[in-house]
């Protein structure tokens, strides 16, 4: 790997090709790229550990987004405010609009019980025929831990549970 960044860098800083690789780096201000990869390692690592570790913040996103280095190095996601509703677990939610007492009752107005993220996700009798759709296209609607697992493995899961999702935020926020 040096020797490859060597290279390059040789010609960034247009030095001879007789420069070695620790002067060439610090001339055109680049660190050893093995130190690179051992930070961003270091880097995932430790946030991993700590998104594992704590509890009580944010625990419904950790049921989606378990693996941090997966979700970052994926290059086809993308959010939105509807999506992000779902990741976070808030926003139209009977669960979260009663915590900020907005709404005296969590009760999903169809079915009569608290209307959470993973009740809109996979039991909300109001987005059977959307459901049916995902099922269709993907075989299967994943469980709650394996929805952004799956989600990262295509475009094409990406978009169709994305606009599963974000379809049935966008119409739930609207009543």
């Amino acid at each position: 790997m040096i020797s490859i960044q060597r290279k390059s860098l040789l010609r960034v800083s247009s030095a001879y090709r007789t420069v070695s690789a620790e002067a060439v780096q610090l001339i055109a201000g680049f660190p050893p790229i093995d130190l690179m990869l051992a930070e961003r390692c270091f880097l995932f690592t430790r946030w991993q550990e700590r998104w594992t570790r704590e509890h009580g913040k944010a625990d419904w996103t950790k049921r989606l987004i378990s693996k941090i280095e997966a979700w970052l190095e994926s290059t086809h996601k993308r959010t939105g405010y509807f999506f992000t509703q779902f990741l976070t677990g808030h926003g139209s939610f009977g669960t979260y609009t009663k915590r900020i007492r907005k709404i005296p009752d969590d009760k999903c107005i169809e079915c009569k019980v608290p209307d959470s993220p993973e009740h809109t996700y996979q039991a909300c009798k109001r987005w059977n025929t959307e459901r049916e759709e995902v099922r269709k296209e993907l075989g299967t609607l994943p469980p709650i831990e394996e929805i952004i697992t799956r989600m990262l493995e295509t475009p094409e899961s990406w978009n169709i549970l994305y606009s599963y999702i974000a379809g049935i935020m966008r119409r739930k926020e609207r009543g």
